[in-house]
């Protein structure tokens, strides 16, 4: 589990739920977990801080490149950061590339009992961006009780060397050939996490170039829009 989080979420009334989700990925008795939000009037210099239940709270200005440069600049300390109701892609990848952290999304619709991820399925294609993701979700990985590599075409040996690292830190995989056409990895991937009942999907991504079966725009802006389960992204 982590120790530290940077949460955001668009929506007031799901901030019940998104914090929910939040606690649920920290080392119990341990951590902070950072709420930003963007509600306080365009031109405000700045906006104080206080802790709330535990939770600092931090607010910022309205607009969207504020909020990206906050995203940004606050997760310099998080070993995450989670975003809830962020559908401008913009900003989005600004903050995948920009922030150097994993950064888990809550599908838009997500409205379930918030609970630890405990079945997590892994999209891999042997590349750095699914290594980082790999690496940034270890934490979670190590409690979880199913983890399924989803092995891209070709990838085989580089998905023993990865199924290996995981091994020697005591997580168990059960790894899935899931070849796919580009144009279909949405789809397939999403099949994939019903079938195998995932509550968290890991994935490398790509947000400029096409690369190989988990990547490209395409693929990303659908998944980050139709996914049924929560994900963790690492460019």
């Amino acid at each position: 589990m982590y120790q530290d989080l940077l949460v955001y979420c668009r929506d007031p009334a799901r901030w019940p739920i998104v914090m929910a989700y939040a606690r649920c990925l920290l080392t119990p008795g341990a951590g902070l977990i950072v709420r930003l939000c963007d509600d306080c009037p365009v031109g405000t210099p700045a906006c104080g801080s206080a802790v709330e239940d535990g939770v600092l709270l931090t607010q910022v200005a309205r607009g969207h490149p504020v909020l990206a440069e906050a995203l940004v600049q606050h997760s310099a300390w998080a070993d995450a950061v989670l975003i809830d109701g962020l559908d401008d892609l913009t900003v989005w990848r600004g903050v995948v590339n920009d922030s150097a952290r994993p950064c888990l999304v809550l599908p838009a619709h997500h409205g379930a009992e918030p609970r630890p991820p405990r079945h997590i399925g892994l999209g891999w294609n042997g590349s750095l961006q699914c290594r980082r993701a790999l690496h940034a979700a270890l934490p979670l990985l190590q409690d979880a009780t199913r983890v399924v590599v989803f092995q891209a075409a070709g990838h085989a040996a580089d998905a023993d060397a990865a199924c290996a690292y995981l091994g020697r830190h005591g997580v168990g995989t059960l790894r899935i050939d899931s070849a796919a056409e580009p144009a279909d990895a949405c789809t397939r991937l999403t099949e994939l996490s019903r079938r195998y009942d995932l509550d968290l999907l890991v994935l490398g991504a790509f947000p400029h170039v096409r690369f190989s079966e988990w990547d490209g725009a395409t693929t990303l802006a659908r998944l980050l829009r139709s996914a049924e389960v929560p994900l963790l992204l690492a460019h």
